[in-house]
């Protein structure tokens, strides 16, 4: 009876943490009627349980956790990046409260994989086992069976584009990898009950290798060839340093000379590879380029940090100001964009968080490495590298689903693979430990982890619900009701005080119902979170309504110099002269937007020059 209950128990611990990999099942447009925070409400309230997950755990085996310097490290990182957006906008945003839950799911973690050496493997077989479904998920769509999540690509699994979901299949590609050549040796094991567990993984590794192999090229993500290619032959090396001492690379026989050929014609291979993946698609590297070099002089100006969520306001005003000041060529003019990341996230976090941050955050991801190595974590240390290495090149720092997977790897390579005494783990890990004396000490931690969530999805319920509410009534705005898109959506702005698309769509509800002082407050706030250039042409349009041509002018040449290839800041700025009754500049403006050479020409780049040539005629004339 007493093995029943604590079987009992066990299972009920175990759920949260099997529910948790479903997150990114969860389509982005789910839960709130397209509002894309799907996969974010699916966490919060499978959050709800995790800490009760891991209580019940210790519960049964009450294994003490040894916090170490990397606990210390995660938590500094956590407190000092809330402590410098909330001091740079004093209020609370989503990013803020996300990344205090994924500090609570660490220490979750820990407290989990501490327990019993097998609860690391059922994770990991979980989230191999996810690479199956995803993969498959994609194969689907290469053949029209399953739906795509974006109208110009027809593979995205559950996210929104390729990109993502190619980098995800990526992270888990190496741990898969490294278990079916484990296991692939224990299949003949003399104990029957190890037998089957061997085949089972060995057949969901397998599986999730070749199936992963076979939708990554389709998905024409670079940086996810790059980060698998990159991670698989670390992880081979490693398995190969370590399990096959015997193989023909460090044979005798096989000289320095041909090692020495051998690591030279991969160099050679590598550098015909990144030559080729770059003319693949050349203009989108050319373009991230730009966005590198225009987010380095934004680290320069404020090296603090602007704070979570603020990337893309502040690279807005330094692409401008790129522009404006004459450095960029016409190739880098008609590239540029309004993007909402870096497409770099250590750089995101160097220009949101500040270079102290982005070096804890390095020396966080150097001691994982490190120690898991010394734990014998390869698998992990696989996923960890792929997970590195496409955040070089795109943005899955901003996706829960890569988060989660990035803290319990973390939380994994701390954790030693055995239960040891203080002494065994202090040698295994070679740092100092910092034993917690008691179990209730422990418990206590746990059930505070417990309130910290109750505490967060409290906070974050009402933007939920205020997130819904905007679902249901988006299509008053595209019905061009902005009465009535005022009346559902002024109850809401509070709450959704960091959604870009929500304050724009509100912004220019006020500003179409000349309500300009309320929109400029709007849209205003909305330009400390996106580089987009619609938003101060509809603050230079509420000015104009203003009577205030000379302010609204100056928005519209900032929106002309931060996008230089689009036609419409030109045509607003005409007008604003014509308005102003300066006529000789807006005689020079129109016949600029006549002449300009547009990225895409479309019906509405034709009304405007038509537009154009009536003023100018009119002007003329008269």
């Amino acid at each position: 009876m007493k093995n029943f209950r604590a079987n009992f128990i066990l299972m009920l611990g175990y759920l949260p943490f099997i529910l948790l990999w479903g997150v990114v099942f969860i389509l982005d447009s789910a839960l709130t009627y397209n509002t894309g925070i799907g996969k974010t409400v699916g966490f919060y309230v499978i959050m709800s349980l995790i800490p009760l997950g891991s209580f019940l755990c210790f519960m049964v085996y009450k294994n003490k956790v040894q916090i170490c310097s990397s606990d210390l490290l995660i938590s500094l990182f956590v407190v000092l990046a809330v402590a410098i957006t909330y001091a740079n906008y004093p209020q609370w945003n989503g990013k803020m409260i996300t990344l205090i839950q994924l500090l609570v799911l660490y220490f979750s973690f820990r407290f989990f994989l501490m327990q019993k050496k097998e609860n690391g493997n059922l994770i990991l077989s979980i989230i191999m086992f996810t690479g199956v479904a995803l993969a498959m998920w994609g194969i689907f769509q290469l053949y029209g069976i399953v739906p795509s999540q974006h109208s110009g690509f027809s593979i995205t699994g559950p996210f929104f584009n390729p990109g993502p979901y190619a980098g995800y299949l990526t992270a888990i590609f190496p741990c898969a990898l490294f278990y079916t050549l484990h296991d692939n040796q224990y299949l003949g094991s003399n104990t029957r009950r190890k037998k089957i567990y061997y085949r089972l993984r060995f057949g969901i590794t397998s599986a999730a290798v070749a199936s992963i192999i076979l939708i990554l090229p389709a998905t024409l993500s670079r940086a996810a060839w790059i980060a698998a290619g990159i991670s698989g032959i670390l992880v081979l090396s490693i398995y190969l340093v370590q399990y096959k001492k015997d193989h023909i690379f460090f044979a005798k026989k096989f000289s320095i000379k041909r090692r020495i050929a051998v690591t030279t014609l991969a160099l050679i291979l590598s550098i015909i590879c990144i030559t080729a993946l770059y003319h693949l698609k050349k203009d989108s590297a050319d373009g991230r380029a730009l966005i590198w070099k225009v987010s380095l002089t934004v680290a320069k100006k404020q090296w603090i940090g602007v704070g979570l969520g603020y990337f893309g306001g502040r690279f807005g005003d330094a692409q401008g100001d790129y522009f404006a000041s004459g450095q960029g060529t016409d190739e880098q003019k008609l590239l540029a964009g309004e993007p909402e990341y870096a497409f770099n996230d250590f750089l995101q976090i160097i220009v949101e968080l500040g270079i102290l941050l982005f070096f804890i955050l390095v020396t966080i991801f150097v001691k994982a490495f490190i120690l898991g190595i010394r734990n014998g974590k390869i698998a992990e240390i696989g996923t960890l590298t792929a997970i590195l290495i496409f955040a070089m090149f795109s943005y899955p720092f901003n996706l829960i689903p890569f988060l989660i997977l990035l803290v319990f790897i973390l939380a994994s390579c701390v954790t030693p693979n055995r239960n040891l005494k203080s002494e065994e783990v202090s040698y295994l890990t070679r740092e100092p430990i910092y034993p917690w004396n008691s179990i209730k000490v422990q418990k206590a931690v746990l059930l505070v982890n417990w309130a910290i969530v109750i505490c967060c999805i409290k906070i974050m319920y009402p933007v939920y619900t205020s997130n819904l509410i905007w679902g249901q009534n988006r299509y008053l705005f595209s019905m061009n009701s902005y009465e009535e898109v005022i009346t559902q959506y002024q109850p809401l702005y509070s709450d959704l005080k960091d959604q870009a698309q929500f304050l724009f769509e509100y912004g220019q509800a006020l500003s179409k119902t000349e309500k300009y002082d309320e929109s400029i407050a709007v849209l205003t706030q909305a330009s400390y979170l996106s580089g987009d250039p619609m938003f101060l042409i509809i603050l230079g349009k509420n000015l104009m309504g203003l009577k205030n041509y000379r302010m609204a002018q100056t928005y519209f040449k900032r929106a002309s110099e931060r996008v230089p290839h689009r036609l419409y800041p030109y045509y607003m700025l005409s007008k604003a002269y014509y308005d102003a009754g300066d006529f000789s500049n807006a005689i020079k403006t129109a016949n600029y937007v006549l002449t300009k050479k547009v990225k895409i020409d479309s019906p509405a780049t034709g009304e405007m020059r038509e537009e154009m040539k009536k003023m100018i005629k009119s002007l003329k004339t008269n």
